[in-house]
């Protein structure tokens, strides 16, 4: 894992790893919680499901390539501390009955809709 992901409180519904906004050469990490938590969906023994949006950043900083997933994730910092260096952004956030609705706000935003 790196280094400043380690520092994160892993008590978070969405980790966000975006593109920072003076220098293209460094990331910025945010997390956040639903205010509407719901109730989990999907998990097994690993770990819970976990929705996942990536994207990478074109000559005029715009998103593109989206793609959007589920997955289990153990630890989700583990997983974007592999993304950063290979220049992929994006957010992993919790799977739960009222994430769909963020997750969607999320993509329509990357894509500038």
């Amino acid at each position: 894992m790196l280094d400043f992901m380690k520092q994160i409180d892993a008590d978070y519904d969405a980790l966000f790893f975006m593109p920072h906004d003076e220098d293209e050469n460094k990331v910025e990490i945010h997390t956040r919680s639903f205010v509407d938590k719901g109730d989990p969906i999907g998990g097994n023994l690993i770990g819970p499901a976990w929705h996942v949006v990536l994207f990478k950043i074109n000559e005029e900083g715009m998103a593109e390539d989206v793609d959007t997933f589920d997955a289990i994730f153990a630890e989700p910092r583990e997983y974007v501390s592999e993304l950063i260096p290979l220049n992929f952004f994006g957010v992993v956030a919790r799977k739960t009955t009222t994430s769909k609705v963020f997750l969607e706000d999320f993509v329509d935003r990357l894509k500038g809709n």
